[in-house]
């Protein structure tokens, strides 16, 4: 009889299970194709050859560079051989990449060619994912699931108001102080190698406090958002510490400095710079760059670790509680923040970022039921779109979302840095001559979410 009993309890269990509701797609349902804003004509066309010229310049550097260039392409006409950026499919007439494009007669016939490349370069790349589906932006990540949904950023609840995927910048370094982002805001040492040591040395009313005042009202102006927006930007990410948030939330913030105006005061530097950017039609996702404990223990959580072993970094936000709970509070906060912008007019913000870079080494499984935990606990008093970011590296927030079904969306952290690249000469992208420009400070990175036009594969929607 027990056994009875067990067994329709059992097939209730089941016969009452409803399997999540996916909001992505499988990654072998997506393309990576070339962007179809490069054909026969704009190829010469736009930017006096702009698009001609950075082909030749720097896809083939990466292209061929990725898996050895080795490729394989599907169809008839392909199956069963191994194509390289040496040996092309001969019917092509190709010997190598400085073939392509020779003769404007065959332009047509080569961006298909160039296409069919991109595809199978992807398609043969060891690690997919959707954010390998770069090739310098020449390229977008199409994907065609059993709803024939294409581009799924059209289903963002951000879609409106930004008019396609994310194309923005990561605005690092002025409410979060890392060291080669703001190299002459200070002297940077070994004992002051981050904003809390900094804040340390530089209580309220010092010099170092006022320095830090001129740093957050000074550093972005307007014509900083107007460059954005001419260059065709439309999001921004900010990064914020824990620390802003503390008083609102109830969590102690010593030794942090922050600015004397309360968070929920439109006078301040955070609410101000997002104002500016909304002044400019730019959205902002708003980012939790730095947790209490440190979740990386890197300066860009605001607190370096001096831990020689890199794999216990973090180690105090992921195994002490208190550390967890604290910044559910903070992001409870910064989601009834957001909602505060939106009713005194201020609506460009359109997601908040729980986490940035959990760090590699810890446990994952922890991130996993610390990013439950913080939906929960905000869906109690908010409805603000959440996105969920990867680990350090990415690979490993599959071990994450995979068992999850979140109210949020991931996204790959793939940047590039322009202070880096101009050190080089270098700025990989087709519109490289006005990025250049906007590219003049240190902090602004181009942020290749413009490419990954999916919600994660692996992520689910559950409200």
């Amino acid at each position: 009889m027990l056994g009875l009993l067990l067994l329709s309890s059992l097939c209730l269990a089941f016969s009452q299970y409803t399997a999540p509701v996916k909001a992505g797609y499988d990654i072998d349902q997506c393309l990576c194709t070339l962007d179809p804003r490069i054909n026969a004509t704009t190829l010469t066309s736009y930017k006096n050859s702009t698009y001609l010229k950075q082909i030749k310049e720097y896809l083939w550097g990466t292209a061929c560079g990725r898996s050895r260039g080795v490729f394989t392409l599907e169809g008839e006409d392909y199956v069963g051989n191994t194509y390289s950026c040496a040996n092309w499919p001969p019917q092509w007439g190709i010997n190598s990449p400085a073939d392509f494009f020779k003769d404007p007669a065959d332009y047509k016939q080569h961006l298909i060619y160039l296409d069919l490349y991109l595809q199978g370069n992807y398609n043969t790349t060891a690690n997919k994912q959707p954010n390998t589906c770069d090739f310098d932006t020449f390229t977008i990540l199409q994907c065609k699931g059993p709803l024939n949904r294409e581009e799924p950023w059209r289903y963002t609840p951000w879609a409106k108001k930004i008019g396609g995927p994310f194309r923005g910048v990561n605005a690092g370094g002025i409410f979060v102080l890392e060291p080669w982002i703001t190299p002459t805001f200070t002297e940077w040492t070994l004992e002051v190698p981050d904003q809390y040591r900094f804040s340390e040395k530089n209580p309220v009313g010092s010099a170092g406090y006022q320095t830090l005042v001129d740093h957050w009202e000074n550093w972005y102006t307007d014509a900083d958002f107007k460059a954005m927006k001419m260059h065709g930007l439309n999001t921004i990410r900010l990064p914020v510490g824990w620390w802003y948030f503390a008083v609102d939330a109830g969590v102690d913030g010593t030794p942090y400095t922050v600015p004397k105006q309360g968070i929920r005061d439109l006078t301040h530097p955070i609410t101000k710079f997002i104002q500016m950017a909304n002044n400019s039609g730019l959205a902002v996702i708003l980012d939790l760059h730095g947790a209490p404990g440190s979740q990386n223990g890197l300066d860009n959580s605001g607190k370096r670790s001096r831990d020689p072993d890199v794999e216990h970094w973090g180690y105090h936000f992921f195994y002490d509680p208190s550390m967890q709970a604290a910044t559910v509070k903070i992001l409870v906060s910064m989601a009834n923040y957001i909602d505060f912008l939106d009713q005194n007019h201020i609506s460009n913000v359109i997601a908040l970022e729980l986490l940035n870079e959990p760090w590699v080494f810890s446990d994952m499984a922890i991130v996993r039921d610390f990013y439950r935990t913080s939906i929960e606990a905000i869906r109690q008093s908010s409805k603000v779109p959440i996105v969920i970011h990867d680990a350090l590296p990415s690979h490993r927030m599959g071990l994450v979302v995979d068992q999850l079904a979140l109210s949020g969306y991931l996204h790959g952290h793939s940047h590039l840095s322009c202070l880096q690249q101009r050190r080089s000469g270098q700025l990989h992208h087709p519109l490289r001559q006005e990025q250049d420009d906007c590219c003049r400070k240190h902090s602004l990175w181009l942020w290749l979410y413009a490419q990954i036009q999916v919600l994660h594969i692996s992520s689910y929607l559950r409200w």
